[in-house]
């Protein structure tokens, strides 16, 4: 089945933390229950838990490690997230490392150490550490996400199972697999795992959004469509539901569905803009394309979603000076093969063959040994990593 490289679950929100909460969780877990005698290393640890690493380093310099085992184990932690925070990776793993050979059986201490070490670039050496708690759900889990990124996509998928077969209620185990499985293209099984969680999870948005991408992903839109606004339902917050949906209703060849408009302007600026183009295109209303624009216009210029829709804008206008350097910035921005089309559909206009074909010749290696379902959810899982500015 082919893959698709769309990057991988974030370790850290695989087993439970969001990753900058993780980079200080490797340093400070352990400092709850052990006090610390000096003064430095109490306030270092204060400073690192509000993010303020290179004060905290200031602080820290020069004191010595605690005499008891386990304060000195806290002391490494506590190095290890200063170092992490400042992406000081390589030497967060040192630090970890000798943290763990103060303790190297304990279960906690080998999961904090693989995830460091995978984030100053050793996998291996993160998987040799992980494969050695058997037994424990966040290891497993752990695991898969580390396999993943290696491409040892079978072996990612048992350890995400087993990972599930320890701890049926953790959520998130359920949505890293079903991540998995979709970017993989195994959309029949993804379809039944998500649906056998869903069962367990009735009001996961996390859930409920892969299972509206695998419904897009298939030529069902209408149905993702409502599964995406159930997603959004259940949690309003979920921003992923939102660029999901948003995701959709751009690419649509119709105009949205006033429900789809109301959810999305009240979400993001931008997003309602870009819509607002398309509803004012349909209708022949100038005056909300005037509006529109200007809100486009003035979108900082690394916002995929407004140089696309400008772009596309002043193409339909026949402008294709003006669409050119927005349609550029939107391939850069977002390289789907339909942005790739764009552009050179305005190449063509301008007189550039050679241009043209370029972008048609991007736009076949992305689709290459690609389905069409297998492409539209690259471009879904892609667009749920891009943060809508």
């Amino acid at each position: 089945m082919p893959r698709i490289s769309c990057g991988s679950v974030e370790l850290g929100k695989v087993i439970g933390y969001d990753t900058a909460v993780l980079r200080t969780a490797i340093g400070i877990a352990l400092f709850a229950s052990f006090a610390l005698a000096q003064a430095q290393l109490q306030e270092a640890l204060t400073l690192t838990r509000a993010g303020r690493f290179t004060e905290a380093r200031e602080v820290i310099r020069g004191v010595a490690a605690p005499a008891a085992v386990p304060q000195q184990i806290a002391y490494h932690r506590l190095k290890a997230a200063i170092a992490a925070g400042l992406h000081e990776n390589g030497d967060a793993a040192n630090e970890m490392e000798a943290a763990l050979a103060l303790a190297p059986e304990n279960p906690s201490l080998i999961l904090a150490t693989a995830v460091s070490e995978e984030q100053a670039g050793h996998p291996e050496k993160a998987i040799s550490l992980v494969s050695k708690t058997d037994g424990r759900a966040e290891a497993k889990a752990l695991l898969g996400g580390l396999l993943e990124k290696q491409g040892r996509h079978a072996e990612s998928i048992r350890a995400y199972q087993d990972a599930i077969r320890l701890d049926p209620r953790r959520e998130t185990f359920r949505a890293a697999l079903g991540k998995e499985l979709i970017a993989l293209g195994a959309f029949d099984q993804a379809n039944a795992e998500l649906a056998d969680s869903l069962r367990e999870f009735p009001k996961s948005a996390p859930l409920l959004t892969l299972l509206g991408i695998l419904q897009y992903s298939g030529g069902q839109p209408e149905k993702a469509n409502k599964i995406l606004s159930h997603a959004i339902q259940a949690d309003s917050k979920y921003q992923p539901a939102y660029i999901s949906l948003a995701r959709m209703a751009l690419e649509s060849a119709g105009t949205p569905a006033k429900d789809e408009i109301a959810t999305l302007c009240g979400w993001d600026t931008i997003t309602c803009s870009a819509l607002e183009l398309r509803v004012a295109r349909d209708d022949n209303d100038k005056q909300l394309e005037e509006r529109a624009v200007a809100v486009l216009r003035a979108a900082p210029p690394d916002n995929g979603t407004a140089a696309c829709a400008l772009g596309q804008a002043y193409a339909w206008n026949d402008q294709p000076e003006q669409a050119r350097p927005k349609l550029e910035s939107c391939v850069r921005l977002d390289p789907t093969p339909q942005n790739h089309y764009k552009l050179a559909q305005v190449y063509r206009k301008l007189g550039e063959p050679a241009l043209a074909q370029e972008q048609l010749a991007a736009r076949s290696k992305l689709l290459k040994a690609l389905s069409n379902q297998t492409a539209k959810a690259a471009d879904s899982l892609k667009a749920l990593e891009t943060k809508i500015k």
